[in-house]
């Protein structure tokens, strides 16, 4: 409270600094935990990507930086050919052997002629930290919502102080 020289009282230099430390600390907060909620809620495009050498038919590798990939277009060594896909094999959501993580199994199936060589793909791709569950998607990216509201409402209820919010909810 300012008395009539203006000063202001203990509590309420504790308060103001309080309230600083908060809104600070939350906002400092906010930008990581809403980065990582875009890390884990989005699929990423996925273009000119290596597969290596076509190996021998039958040679499995394992794209261990995903965990699912949808909408893909292989590519043969020069770039210029598709490759069409009874030639390979994809797998998504398998557990890769040395690593133990998510990964894609791609198998190579018919490996001849335009086909030999190092391959690329195009793709939508899951990465391994992506959310699987809509549900949680959804979540996550309201406890980002709600975690800035609060820090608004900590702010409004400061700057009006309590009686004037009391006031203004008609208590």
């Amino acid at each position: 409270m300012i008395n009539n020289k203006g000063e202001m009282g203990m509590g309420q230099i504790g308060a103001l600094i309080m309230f600083f430390i908060t809104i600070l600390v939350g906002v400092v907060l906010l930008a990581p935990a809403a980065q990582q909620v875009g890390e884990v809620t989005n699929t990423i495009a996925v273009s000119n990507e290596s597969l290596g050498t076509a190996a021998a038919t039958g040679t499995t590798i394992f794209l261990t930086q995903y965990r699912a990939i949808d909408g893909v277009t292989v590519w043969n060594a020069t770039g210029d050919v598709a490759v069409p896909a009874d030639n390979y094999t994809i797998i998504n959501n398998v557990v890769d052997p040395t690593t133990g993580g998510a990964s894609v199994n791609f198998s190579f199936t018919t490996i001849t002629g335009v086909y030999a060589g190092v391959w690329t793909f195009d793709a939508t791709a899951q990465p391994t930290t992506y959310v699987t569950d809509s549900g949680a998607r959804a979540v996550s990216t309201l406890i980002i919502i709600m975690f800035a509201l609060a820090i608004l409402a900590i702010a409004v209820g400061f700057a009006f102080g309590k009686e004037k919010m009391k006031e203004m909810m008609g208590i």
